[in-house]
């Protein structure tokens, strides 16, 4: 057997175009009904192939499972069942909150589209955000907001190594990493300390590699 000495490079990965994530919001939770809200930016919202509307101001959306579908409710307004409800973002920092009308918990901030259809016994909510968009709230869920930007610079490596590593790894379940512990702990977006954006960004790209440069 040929033995490898792994060693931790530096591969510097570029795309022309910035790699999009599906994320699996509330992975672990049996969410049956949730409220998203408008944070910033403008969104088209659709309900299966159909253009409900475009968002650019205050708005709520009430979702939740009935049958085989899930119901839509637009600011007080029922709009009908269907199999997919999707935000799609129209600028480069669009924003939404969400949170369990099923737990009553606070709201999560998060980048990016949503989309929510019917998962087994609950709803399956996907967060399609940019990784170096998603990379913030992991590195801030997984390592708090106490730290100095140099640990941040090392977990905003390891955390785009492990995504890129394990991108298929919820393949089946119509995304690429859940939120919790499964994968990368991903509770909202960066909120408390601009030196975890900026850890990312100053470590755009980088990922770790070993002697074959296969990802670690």
């Amino acid at each position: 057997m040929r033995v490898v000495s792994t060693i931790l490079l530096f591969l510097f990965v570029q795309s022309i175009f910035a790699q999009k994530m599906r994320i699996g919001l509330y992975a672990i939770s049996t969410v049956k009904t949730v409220e998203v809200n408008y944070d910033q930016g403008r969104y088209v919202l659709t309900a299966d192939t159909v253009i409900i509307d475009t968002l650019d101001s205050k708005f709520s959306l009430i979702v939740y499972g009935k049958g085989d579908e899930v119901k839509l409710r637009l600011d007080g307004n029922d709009l009908g069942s269907y199999g997919v409800i999707r935000l799609a973002q129209l600028d480069r920092k669009s924003g939404f909150k969400i949170r369990s009308l099923t737990h009553k918990s606070k709201h999560r901030y998060y980048w990016g589209g949503l989309e929510i259809g019917l998962g087994e016994r609950k709803l399956k909510m996907v967060n399609i955000v940019e990784l170096e968009d998603y990379l913030p709230g992991v590195v801030e869920s997984e390592s708090g907001s106490d730290q100095n930007i140099d640990y941040y610079k090392i977990q905003a490596t390891i955390s785009r190594t492990y995504a890129r590593r394990h991108i298929q790894k919820h393949v089946e379940d119509g995304y690429n990493l859940c939120d919790h512990t499964h994968c990368q702990v991903y509770r909202k977006r960066s909120m408390r300390n601009p030196d975890i954006k900026k850890a990312v960004e100053e470590t755009k790209g980088l990922v770790l590699v070993d002697s074959d440069i296969n990802l670690i």
